[in-house]
């Protein structure tokens, strides 16, 4: 049998009465553990959607059309009794946001697979090591597996209400399989570089 040291996450023997590790004599209660998944849940939740989101603006601006790609887009989309269009301002505003969404949408898929991923989920895995640095760094005690498991939950749950209430296009079930140990990795990662400066600023204090 042994116990977890509260502080520094080390585990002891029960015939330790101190840490070997930092000479704490406390180890955490289960619902300390259990409270910061939950809570590192939420951090999850919030930051893999304002991520997704971000992200699927940047794909957007990437593949931001040309002047003249929408002008030609325009052109195929009038009808045949109408005269060619010459300029964008001929347009009315409803056939200039025709326009433009077909020719986004024609620039987005000449775009490789591979860069739009990049792209998108660059955002949401740099938040997910700011939400473990922040968790890491804020909790008393050592906690770095417990944001790794919030991660996966918080993500799950961002994705499931991204999929059934938005209806959104860019997150799927796949998706959110494949990016879900990647995601949990980065944020265990943070909340150790938390645990880190939090060492680091009890020592200088």
């Amino acid at each position: 049998m042994s116990w977890k040291c509260y502080s520094c996450g080390t585990e002891n023997d029960n015939k330790n009465t101190e840490c070997l590790n930092c000479g704490n004599t406390v180890a955490a209660p289960k619902n300390f553990y259990y409270a910061w998944i939950i809570g590192s849940a939420l951090f999850f939740m919030v930051f893999f959607m304002a991520g997704t989101m971000a992200g699927g603006v940047l794909v957007e601006s990437v593949a931001t059309p040309s002047q003249a790609t929408v002008l030609k887009v325009a052109n195929e989309q009038r009808s045949p009794n109408t005269e060619k269009f010459k300029t964008l301002l001929q347009l009315e505003p409803k056939q200039l946001t025709a326009a433009k969404a077909v020719a986004i949408a024609q620039s987005k898929a000449k775009m490789s697979p591979l860069l739009v991923g990049i792209i998108q989920w660059t955002l949401p895995l740099l938040l997910f090591i700011l939400g473990g640095l922040i968790v890491g760094f804020i909790s008393d005690g050592f906690t770095v597996i417990e944001p790794g498991i919030g991660s996966i939950i918080g993500m799950f749950a961002a994705g499931a209400l991204m999929i059934t209430v938005f209806k959104s296009e860019s997150v799927g079930w796949i998706t959110l399989g494949i990016v879900a140990l990647p995601g949990a990795l980065f944020a265990v990662l943070g909340a150790w570089i938390g645990e880190k400066i939090q060492d680091n600023s009890d020592k200088e204090g």
